[in-house]
Parts: C-alpha cells; structure tokens; sequence
C-alpha cells in the first residue's frame, strides 16, 4: 500500500474517533436533563437548604439584695433592676415586675419575646399567658449573677391585678401604724411566685427584674 492511501486511511479513522467522542459527550449531557420518573437527574438537583428561625429570648432574675418599700417609687425600682444588672455585666434594659395602685406588674412588661428564661436558662414561660396562668415551668429563683436565691419578693398586687402599692413604693405613710404589702416567694412554681404572703412595709424583701 502506498503512502497517499495510509494518510487517507489514518486520517479517516481520526475522523471516525472524533464523531464516537462527541456522541458520547452528547448522549451523557442528554442523560443529565431526562427526567427520571418525571423528577430531574438527582446529580442536577439544587439542595433544600432549611433554616431554623432562633426564638427571641429575654430573661428574668431577683436581686441579690434586700430593698425596703421605699424604692423611690417605680422609677427608682426600675433604677434598682439596672443598678443589678450592670454590676452583673447584664447589658439592655431591666424593669422592675411590680405593681401600684394604678399600674399593674403586667402591663408594665414588653412581651416582645418567644421565650422568658432564668439565669441559669431554664425556660419560665413562652408567652404573656404562660406567665400569668398561675403556674411556672420552672423557678425565677436566680439573681443577677446566676446565685440561687430564697425568700421574699417585692410584687405589690395578686397575679396582674393593681396593688396595695406601700404607698406607690415610697414606703408607708406613718411609722407610728402598720402597713403591709402583697409579696411573692422565689421558689414557688404557682401563684405563689408572684402573691406567696403579705408582709410589713417596713420589712425588706428582693425584686423580680425583667429583660426588655
């Protein structure tokens, strides 16, 4: 066989080569788009990515220390919370969960969260309801430092109703009578929690703050 004819042979089977690799480039690219049980080639399906929303969480603690009836009224008990959680290193805004004859502990808090938790993060309620049904998930129990507390606590009214007030908290008229005002107990579940006992107005007791 002459040269001519081996450069046409080789050449035609260059040729041939070339058309075999683009039929399968082609029939593999076909493949990838068929619909397999009319759902796409599962290679050439995108992922579901799914996200979790993170619930709003606020907290709630009691003070540490003792404070008499005469907080200065609800301001002063607001400046009391603050004054706990900034010794603390607690950031945002602290009010104070008290009631007076006009205002009731209630209404005084945002409910801007999905969550209300303790300091050690034990979940307390997840909604206004939940909090004023009359039982707790678990015990507020905790001051501003994560520290277990016991005793008394500051509320002024039963559940959300208004309150006694010891004089809207600049403490009682006359020190020459008695006055008593409507307290709770840190480590009640129930209504307790907010309305455990009466107790004299020249007694000290702590302070629920709440995370606005």
């Amino acid at each position: 066989m002459d040269s001519k004819k081996r450069l046409y042979i080789l050449a035609g089977a260059l040729v041939l080569s070339l058309i075999i690799l683009l039929v399968i480039v082609v029939s593999q690219e076909r493949d990838a788009q068929v619909p397999i049980n009319g759902i796409a080639n599962q290679d050439a399906i995108a992922p579901t990515v799914t996200t979790t929303a993170i619930p709003n969480t606020k907290r709630v603690f009691v003070t540490s220390t003792l404070q008499g009836s005469n907080l200065g009224g609800l301001e002063g008990a607001d400046t009391i919370c603050m004054n706990r959680a900034s010794a603390a290193g607690l950031p945002g805004t602290w009010i104070a969960l008290l009631s007076t004859y006009t205002i009731n502990a209630r209404s005084r808090i945002h409910y801007n969260w999905d969550v209300l938790k303790n300091m050690a993060g034990e979940i307390i309620a997840t909604s206004e309801e939940d909090l004023w049904d009359g039982t707790l998930n678990t015990g507020i129990i905790y001051d501003e430092e994560g520290k277990i507390t016991t005793g008394y606590v500051w509320t002024g009214s039963y559940k959300s109703e208004y309150g006694f007030g010891c004089e809207e908290w600049f403490g009682p008229m006359l020190t020459t009578q008695e006055w008593y005002e409507k307290v709770g107990q840190v480590d009640k579940y129930d209504n307790g929690w907010f309305d455990a006992n009466t107790i004299n107005c020249f007694d000290s007791a702590r302070l629920y703050c709440v995370e606005q």
